[in-house]
């Protein structure tokens, strides 16, 4: 049974005396430079970054435990916990490996210079400036008393604010050339998403800015971001070419992926796909009467369907098809419960 030792005990039986991972028996530290240098040399310097951190992230969290709980006795479960938490907090710094190129990161971690355009994304209320989580054991007063002690603390909910509005500052003045700015309307969920109180503060500073609705953009090509995402474009156009409207946004698609190697089959197939016309047979004796029987029994009704589309005759009273209950469901909260409607099966 594991008796209650110190978090230095405990420390010293995980990783060695003096809270190093020196252990020549396993040597981890050497692996760690292993795999850096293999990656390096497979040209993947993200994952080289990260093994090259790995091993001080670890020794600074032993010893931080050991400085903050060094004689504080403790169970193996509790120590487990703290050490899964600093874990959980660990984070790996990256650094962009050239300076032409797309970086993606967060306000707090990245460090932006000489940048041409921004795109801030997500600018919501709740997500900038971001909602405070309540996870501190250490009230108010607390903090005040260790403060008052010399002691160095986490800082408080109001201080984080004043740090994020720094951070916002710092990220909004770094493009060169554009900044954009962008927030969405409505969550996975269906909940309506308020925009931050940034975008009134822009708007207040520069009342020549005008909000740009992405879903009354007219024309199509705006709507196109990528390759893939035009593709649907390229096939709705040469649908309607082939139904007799031409438009040039679909010229204009197809010309382009054409021109490209990677989708010049893609865009051969979609064209012969738009301007296919399947050849009908006529229906043989043989299955008519199956289907029909070798009686027929007309009625006004069933002649007057058959006269406006064969086709829905031949599913009545040929396959039979009757209509069953479609289940669907709803984004919004508040109809998220299941509903039934007649659909044709």
């Amino acid at each position: 049974m594991f008796k209650q030792k110190t978090a230095y005990e405990i420390g010293v039986r995980l990783v060695g005396s003096e809270m190093c991972i020196r252990d020549r028996h396993y040597g981890i530290e050497q692996k760690m430079q292993d795999y850096r240098e293999k990656f390096e040399q497979e040209e993947a310097y993200d994952l080289a970054r990260e093994y090259e951190q790995i091993y001080g992230i670890v020794i600074e969290l032993f010893d931080k435990l050991v400085e903050l709980l060094g004689d504080e006795p403790m169970s193996l479960q509790e120590y487990t916990e703290i050490l899964d938490a600093g874990f959980e907090e660990a984070k790996v710094g990256m650094i962009p490996p050239t300076m032409d190129c797309v970086l993606v990161g967060d306000i707090e971690r990245t460090r932006l210079k000489d940048i041409k355009v921004l795109f801030f994304l997500g600018l919501n209320d709740g997500w900038v400036p971001k909602k405070e989580e309540k996870t501190s054991i250490l009230s108010d007063m607390d903090r005040e008393t260790l403060s008052e002690l010399g002691m160095e603390l986490a800082p408080t909910a109001r201080e984080n604010s004043y740090i994020q509005k720094f951070y916002l500052y710092l990220n909004l003045t770094k493009p060169s050339a554009k900044l954009y700015l962008s927030y969405g309307r409505m969550g996975l969920d269906g909940r309506v998403l308020r925009p931050s109180y940034v975008v009134g503060s822009i708007l207040r500073m520069f009342p020549q800015l005008t909000l740009q609705d992405e879903d009354l953009i007219e024309d199509p090509l705006a709507r196109i971001t990528t390759a893939e995402s035009g593709i649907v474009h390229l096939a709705d156009g040469l649908r309607k070419a082939a139904l007799g409207s031409v438009e040039k946004t679909a010229a204009s698609l197809f010309g382009w992926y054409e021109g490209q190697e990677k989708y010049q089959d893609l865009a051969k197939k979609l064209l012969d796909a738009a301007f296919l016309h399947g050849k009908t047979e006529p229906m043989s004796k043989t299955t008519a009467k199956r289907l029909y029987g070798q009686t027929l029994v007309n009625s006004v009704s069933r002649l007057e369907k058959f006269s406006a589309c064969s086709y829905a005759h031949f599913l009545n009273y040929g396959l039979r098809v009757s209509q069953s209950c479609l289940l669907y469901t709803s984004p919004s909260p508040r109809d998220g419960l299941l509903s039934r409607m007649p659909s044709s099966a």
